[in-house]
């Protein structure tokens, strides 16, 4: 055998192999080869290769690419493209190809079983398919001529199976004829016959809930793809099925049997399909809807399919383990292989080598490797290599919709499924799944998985607590499943209690590779790498400021910058997965991010700054509330001169002035407790208090009232906490309450 056209292009002429690196040329031989012993014109070629716009140039580049293959074919006396008048011409011996031998081996197969004899057929058959490295002419493109070509060796190849499936089946092997008709069913899933088919091997088999279950699927499917029931055929074998039917069972004579075995029929056996994906996380734990939502979208038909499936979340949500985790879940859906790659780069200022990884997943799928040093050409050939393949392409951790492009396949056969901590809005016809922490009930289920359910169950309020700490965070949890594995004299309570202490949070959490803090600092860092300065400090500033959900106003008075520059930091954050926007001109920062941003500002030598930014913050606060509160009630004195207080928002209403503070209700309690021990907020901190007495009091009458007496070493006022019906926070009242 001289060329191989069952796969990757495979040229040995004369025994001796030979590599035509470049996409162009091959795909001009691979149409001589296709149609050996018969001229193919220049015009064909043409179109062939270039489709229907070819250059000025295709002719004369034809002659070049002609003149190149015949320097690497050629032997002493001996040229395999010859000119005529017609075009060019390859003239080769009878069995030169692998299409010759594969047919020839089809037909010998056949006569042996119109003969009688199945035990030979069933060899010669294997033997078939064993000639087939993958999909037809993977490596080259398909214009008309080869496209007609490669559907026609397609439709062959799925008739030899079908005839493997009769012949195993008559003759009592219907583990083998399961094994192959779910390979059938593969690429073609709303082949009813072939579904058929299955049910009976598996019952067969003496599996019946797997019969039951394969007619189950076939039905979901056609339902979901066609909005169609299942044919009589597939309803009656169910019937029969579910009755037990005798008939549904061949009985074959104990020693006409063949020996018992179960043969994996492989489309080639030189090329095995590359199984690239990490392990799967074992016990994964929730996230049912989104593993829904992409089933769903993956197993549509193709001319549904979105371009790519984007997992998009801050760092540490879980993205990877459910990436990895619905593509082994789809594995079997895709038989010509899973590819994964980590786009991650080593380096800040070290770029992505695609042309690395592109060659890797080429060898990786048994295609030629261009000796090109341009991207675009070898995704070129890498798209041309998925074109008649089903696989699946695992991206992980990309970092914008330029670093996806070269790996996105050229037709909806093979699928993409990313990750990223970004938004990829410029990816079109792309799915975004986006992951938030988890439930409550799902996050104590992941630690409970880890560190044993008796032990978890033994110590409930500690595990509400843990997780608690841990934000829901995924990655927080698996640290702290981890830690407690390693110390198994801790209860979840030991752990929560270091939680609590947020100067030493992050510290609990790592355990021997697993950093949260390392996590956190390799995404801040690519504020660095794209010289993000703005949006770092703003970052750093939310985190200090510690208030839940404040909003654009309030960060632009603590930054002392424009409101419109602000945002744009702000909405990168979000891009980022730095920061949420829970709604429009609101933005927050996910608990354990906040914390980290917080130990960020302690590591900063400017003090001062961070003062200034909190005292411009409070006074935002305090002049809006005191405004607020004047128009409310205007007997209320001035917390602070006017000076101090300048720069808040003015209401015009009293409707306007209320809704304001029971909007910031929450915020407004945080930045007044939060920062009342700071030296250089503590008067602003206890003027906001102040100034906040009479909506309180007000509000309190609606919320639960507790009076707190202690001896006093002086004479002063009752003190009185009210409760925050929203926040669930105390806020103690240092003076009487006006009636």
């Amino acid at each position: 055998m001289q060329y191989g056209l069952l796969g990757p292009m495979l040229i040995q002429p004369g025994g001796r192999p030979v590599t035509v690196n470049a996409l162009k040329p091959r795909t001009l031989l691979a149409c001589l080869v296709a149609e050996a012993n018969r001229p193919v014109s220049i015009d064909h070629l043409i179109e062939e290769v270039w489709g229907a716009q070819p250059p000025g140039s295709a002719k004369a580049n034809v002659r070049t690419y002609v003149a190149g293959l015949r320097k690497q074919l050629d032997a002493p006396g001996v040229r395999v493209v010859r000119a005529t008048r017609a075009g060019y011409l390859v003239e080769l011996a009878t069995q030169a190809r692998d299409v010759d031998v594969f047919r020839a081996l089809v037909a010998d197969g056949q006569a042996a079983r119109a003969s009688g004899d199945a035990e030979a057929a069933l060899t010669t058959f294997r033997q078939a398919l064993g000639t087939w490295r993958g999909r037809a002419m993977c490596d080259v493109g398909h214009g008309p001529l080869l496209g007609r070509h490669a559907r026609q060796l397609e439709e062959e190849r799925q008739t030899l199976l079908e005839h493997g499936v009769e012949v195993c089946l008559g003759l009592g092997l219907a583990e083998e004829a399961a094994v192959l008709l779910r390979q059938i069913i593969a690429e073609r899933p709303l082949h009813e016959p072939a579904h058929a088919a299955l049910m009976t091997a598996l019952y067969r088999c003496g599996d019946t809930v797997g019969a039951l279950n394969a007619y189950q699927n076939v039905r979901e499917q056609l339902r979901h793809e066609l909005g169609v029931d299942p044919g009589p055929e597939l309803n009656r074998l169910h019937r029969a099925i579910l009755n037990r039917d005798p008939a549904l069972v061949t009985a074959i004579p104990s020693d006409q049997r063949p020996p018992r075995r179960v043969t994996r029929w492989t489309i080639g056996t030189s090329v095995e399909a590359p199984r690239q994906l990490p392990a799967d996380v074992p016990a994964f734990v929730g996230r049912g809807r989104q593993v829904e939502l992409v089933l769903r979208e993956l197993t549509s038909s193709p001319d549904t399919r979105p371009a790519a499936t984007v997992i998009t979340g801050t760092g540490g949500v879980g993205k990877s383990a459910l990436a990895v985790h619905i593509a082994h879940m789809l594995s079997d859906r895709f038989p010509d292989g899973q590819l994964y790659t980590s786009l991650r780069r080593a380096e800040p200022s070290t770029p992505v080598d695609h042309l690395a990884t592109l060659t890797h997943f080429l060898r990786a799928l048994g295609g030629s490797v261009p000796a090109s040093d341009s991207v675009e050409e070898v995704a070129a050939t890498y798209r041309s290599l998925l074109a008649r393949r089903r696989v699946l392409i695992v991206l992980d951790d990309a970092e914008d919709a330029t670093q996806l492009r070269p790996y996105l396949p050229g037709s909806a056969q093979s699928v993409v499924i990313a990750t990223t901590r970004r938004s990829l809005a410029a990816l079109p016809a792309a799915r975004y799944v986006h992951l938030d922490v988890l439930e409550p009930d799902e996050a104590i289920r992941l630690v409970a998985t880890a560190i044993g359910v008796e032990r978890a169950a033994a110590d409930p309020d500690g595990m509400a607590r843990l997780v608690d700490g841990c934000a829901r965070l995924p990655l927080a949890l698996a640290i702290a499943g981890a830690k407690l594995v390693g110390r198994p004299g801790w209860d979840p309570s030991d752990l929560a209690d270091l939680l609590d202490d947020e100067r030493q949070r992050l510290d609990a959490l790592t355990v021997a590779d697993l950093d949260l803090r390392a996590a956190f600092a390799a995404h801040y860092g690519i504020l660095k790498q794209e010289q993000a300065g703005g949006a770092a400090r703003v970052f750093r500033l939310l985190g200090l400021l510690n208030v839940p959900q404040p909003d654009l106003a309030a960060i632009a008075a603590m930054l002392d910058r424009p409101a419109s520059e602000v945002r744009a930091d702000l909405e990168f954050l979000v891009d980022l997965g730095l920061a949420e926007t829970p709604t429009v001109n609101r933005y927050r920062l996910p608990d354990l991010l906040r914390t980290y941003a917080r130990e960020l500002c302690q590591g900063t030598p400017d003090a001062k700054d961070l003062d200034s930014a909190l005292q411009r913050a409070l006074r935002y606060y305090l002049a809006s509330a005191g405004a607020a509160v004047a128009v409310l009630w205007p007997e209320a004195p001035p917390p602070l001169d006017a000076d101090r207080a300048a720069g808040g928002r003015s209401f015009a209403t009293m409707v306007e002035a209320l809704g304001w503070l029971d909007k910031e209700r929450t915020n407004l309690v945080a930045v007044a407790t939060a920062h009342e021990g700071r030296s250089a907020t503590a008067a602003l901190a206890a003027a906001l208090r102040r100034t906040l007495h009479p909506y309180l009091g007000w509000h309190g009458r609606l919320t639960e009232r507790q009076p707190v007496t202690t001896p006093p070493k002086r004479r002063r006022a009752p003190v009185t906490v009210r409760r925050n019906a929203l926040s669930a926070r105390h806020v103690l009242l240092e003076e009487p309450l006006p009636d």
